[in-house]
């Protein structure tokens, strides 16, 4: 209901002609600043939060696909969105309204909201409407640069600001979850301290589907797939990273689920709906963890 929306409209502005450069050419990020990587086929694009948290949403067109990526710094939340809606692409912008401390987004004109972490539409046209999503991983600068030094980073000269501040709370931690739909909505939340140093595999079921999740904690990736039938996956040695999984045909799968050799190269695996949030947050939005 957007009765239940805090904030004022105006706050933000509209980013849909986003500029990159090269890795190199970036000098202000720690090491520790985490960044979003997206990937369409043979290309990664980096969205380091220190020039998304100006915007709050950077629109973008990559492989002709028309995306939103989204980082709320309150839940600490990033997302990527499809923003083709029912056959409309819409220039998307932070509206200034929080939900539950999560930011809620808009077309420009103001004529829908949608909750950030609930990935659907909660006031307006569309509403109820489930947005699609696209995976997204998140990660440090660190391991984004030395294992992707030729993409393309997302870079702005504006002043960067905190124009939202981080909800403070001393028992909370960064988690992955995952959207499991059973009898009612669930929410599987996965820790960092669930891997180590070395890439490892945890095996699910969500969605009445297996899924296997993906996670590294020295390399701060934690990121899931659903299985195919026919394949069972196995974890690369550590070298080969950002290559990770093969499987008993002989497929080689990168971090982004693309197939990068063997009989099924140049296919993706698809993704269920997770991504990474404070834990607080998880349960604002989810009562079943």
């Amino acid at each position: 209901n957007k009765d239940d929306l805090e904030g004022e409209i105006g706050l933000f502005k509209v980013m849909n002609s986003p500029k990159f450069v090269n890795v190199s050419e970036i000098d202000k990020l720690n090491d520790s600043d985490k960044v979003a990587l997206v990937s369409f086929k043979n290309e990664v694009r980096i969205y380091p939060y220190y020039y998304t948290n100006y915007y709050e949403v950077v629109n973008d067109v990559f492989d002709e696909n028309h995306i939103a990526i989204s980082y709320c710094p309150i839940t600490e939340s990033a997302i990527c969105f499809n923003r083709n809606i029912n056959g409309k692409i819409y220039d998307v912008i932070a509206s200034g309204y929080l939900y539950k401390d999560n930011m809620v987004a808009s077309n420009k004109n103001h004529d829908f909201y949608w909750s950030q972490m609930l990935l659907k539409v909660i006031g307006g046209v569309n509403q109820e409407k489930t947005i699609d999503y696209y995976n997204l991983i998140e990660t440090t600068w660190k391991t984004a640069k030395t294992f992707y030094p030729s993409a393309k980073v997302f870079y702005h000269n504006n002043i960067i600001s905190a124009k939202r501040k981080k909800k403070q709370s001393t028992n909370s931690m960064l988690m992955y979850g995952v959207l499991n739909k059973k009898v009612e909505e669930e929410i599987e939340i996965f820790s960092y301290d669930l891997f180590n140093s070395e890439t490892k595999i945890i095996n699910k079921i969500i969605n009445n589907r297996n899924v296997i999740v993906v996670g590294n904690k020295k390399k701060s990736i934690i990121t899931s797939y659903y299985t195919k039938e026919s394949l069972n996956f196995n974890i690369l040695n550590e070298d080969n990273f950002p290559n990770i999984l093969t499987d008993n045909e002989g497929n080689i799968w990168n971090i982004f689920g693309y197939a990068i050799s063997g009989p099924r190269k140049g296919e993706q695996l698809k993704s269920p709906r997770g991504y990474i949030a404070q834990e607080w947050a998880w349960k604002d939005f989810y009562k079943n963890l």
